[in-house]
């Protein structure tokens, strides 16, 4: 039936992105280890600096109550110059910035890994039944927080975010297709390559275009390049359903997804998706950010 279809499509969708995380579990790892690493290194540092900070204040507290109870204005002065000793020996001025820099570079750290985690937990995520509106710009770049541990060592990113107005979409399968295409793309290039990603919109349709200055595509590959269970991948490394999914997940968007390459220069996806009553939609100036370099 027409539902048992549907069913399977969802399947083998789902399948296909959860094959894609897994190309990119070694990364993600890496990028969550990191900040793991040093967060507990700073931890570790902090809680030698707290034992020197209780023990500057306890003995502060100890010179307070002194001179509370003596008048004798020599042994207050003594008493001051010792306090002043251990606060030279233990260099509190930069401990209190040390422990300073050390709680702000964990909660840096934290926020990556929450960032991370959430967009993980979102590409991974299930559409509903329903489109909804959605910014492609703000997709994209979810999309390349992912993968890019996978991207920034072997080549450079560079996006062009412009105006695109927003889309009625299954937003989770397009960031399937954003996110094959770059997979492909970290597996075309090699050290000093470019990835361009650019978003424009013109004449009722949003292009989002994929460039890198990788290996390209021999022209007998091209004509097969969207074919079912086709790659050029030794056995196990692909399923060859990426670029078979993303066709159809961007035809069912009423959209094109197309591929120019040249073989030794690079390799070219387009994708070009339909805006409804798009004549009524105006373009605010203010929404197109500035050019992005990602190394």
């Amino acid at each position: 039936s027409c539902e048992t279809l549907k069913m399977k499509d969802a399947q083998i969708l789902q399948q296909e992105k959860m094959a894609s995380i897994g190309v990119l579990t070694a990364g993600i790892a890496h990028e969550i280890n990191n900040p793991v690493g040093y967060i507990s290194s700073n931890m570790e540092l902090l809680q030698e600096s707290l034992g020197d900070i209780i023990s500057y204040t306890q003995l502060l507290e100890y010179g307070i109550a002194a001179q509370t109870k003596e008048n004798d204005a020599t042994r207050r002065v003594l008493e001051m110059d010792q306090i002043k000793q251990v606060q030279a020996r233990m260099k509190v001025e930069k401990l209190f910035s040390d422990s300073e820099k050390i709680i702000k570079e964990s909660g840096q750290g934290l926020k990556r890994i929450k960032r991370i985690i959430h967009d993980l937990r979102m590409f991974s995520h299930s559409d509903e039944n329903k489109m909804i509106s959605t910014d492609l710009n703000h997709e994209i770049q979810n999309t390349l927080n992912i993968v890019e541990h996978e991207l920034k060592h072997k080549a450079e990113i560079v996006t062009q975010f412009e105006f695109v107005p927003p889309l009625n979409c299954y937003p989770q399968q397009l960031n399937q297709v954003f996110m094959n295409l770059l997979i492909n793309a970290s597996h075309a290039v090699s050290e000093g390559d470019v990835i361009h990603i650019r978003t424009h919109y013109r004449d009722g349709q949003i292009y989002v275009v994929f460039k890198d200055t990788g290996t390209g595509i021999p022209v007998e590959d091209l004509k097969k390049i969207f074919d079912p269970f086709f790659t050029t991948k030794p056995v196990g490394k692909g399923t060859g359903l990426g670029l078979y999914i993303s066709y159809g997940i961007v035809e069912k968007h009423k959209g094109i997804l197309s591929v120019e390459s040249k073989l030794g220069e690079g390799t070219t996806f387009t994708i070009k998706l339909p805006v409804a009553h798009s004549e009524s939609l105006v373009h605010p100036a203010m929404t197109v950010p500035a050019m992005r370099s990602l190394h």
